[in-house]
């Protein structure tokens, strides 16, 4: 009676599309879903569907896939407000905002170019200069002690889209 489908912006929209079908034909019904409640969860400003050796169209139409589907039109939009597992300092709220800004594009300064603000942004503007802030005194660390270098690198990571 009811489906609930986590991360629903990451499937391609034929995945949703396949099991509606699959549903009508199964239950012999032709309401959506063959009458079964789905919950689509996710946030679609998050991590968007892989298309392998995709090219940029198909990449970019997967990334809307949900919204350009026959199917959005059954859907009721309800949005979470707050993230009530959060108990966050100051400093991390402060982050936390310009993320959820970042996802409204507010921090775009033209296309594939993001603003950061200044106390994120690198003095020394180069490879070996983000090497440097991200693992600081990295040729000083011995890999021989292999918790140290674990330790070392579990408090330290980059991440990339």
């Amino acid at each position: 009676s009811l489906i609930i489908w986590d991360e629903a912006p990451m499937q391609h929209r034929f995945c949703a599309e396949a099991v509606e079908r699959t549903l009508r034909d199964l239950r012999n019904k032709d309401n959506p879903f063959g009458g079964v409640t789905v919950v689509f969860g996710g946030d679609f400003r998050q991590i968007l569907p892989v298309i392998i050796k995709g090219s940029r169209p198909e990449i970019v139409d997967a990334c809307q896939c949900l919204q350009k589907s026959l199917l959005w039109n059954y859907f009721n939009i309800l949005t979470l407000q707050q993230n009530m597992h959060l108990n966050i300092s100051a400093e991390d709220s402060t982050f936390s905002q310009f993320l959820r800004e970042l996802g409204n594009d507010m921090h775009t300064a033209r296309e594939g170019s993001i603003l950061l603000p200044q106390h994120m942004e690198c003095e020394d503007n180069t490879k070996e200069g983000l090497i440097n802030i991200i693992y600081p005194q990295l040729d000083q660390l011995s890999l021989r002690n292999n918790e140290a270098a674990q330790q070392y690198f579990l408090e330290r990571t980059i991440l990339c889209a």
